[in-house]
C-alpha cells in the first residue's frame, strides 16, 4: 500500500499518534494524508514507498540527473 508510511514508535508517540492512525505529511512541494505504521527505523526518519503519495511530496528538479531527489527530504508530520 503506497498510502502507508513507516515511522519510529517514539516519534509516533511524541506526535500523540498510535499505530494505524492517519497523519498529514507536508513538504514544500505538497502534502498527502497517510496511514502511519510503527517500524524499526531511526528517530526522525519516515519511510514512504514509491507511488502517488511519494510523488506528491517531491519536486521536479533533477539537478541534471533526470531523476528527482527521493531521499533526505524535510517532511512535516501533522496528526
Amino acid at each position: 500500500m503506497t498510502r502507508q508510511a513507516e515511522i519510529n514508535g517514539d516519534d509516533m508517540a511524541e506526535l500523540g499518534l498510535a499505530d494505524g492512525d492517519e497523519a498529514t505529511l507536508k513538504t514544500d512541494e505538497g502534502e498527502v494524508r497517510v496511514v502511519l505504521r510503527v517500524a524499526d527505523l531511526p528517530r526522525g526518519l519516515i519511510f514512504l514507498p514509491m507511488g502517488r503519495c511519494a510523488n506528491a511530496l517531491i519536486g521536479v528538479e533533477t539537478e541534471g540527473t533526470g531523476m528527482p531527489a527521493f531521499k533526505g527530504l524535510s517532511v512535516e508530520v501533522r496528526p
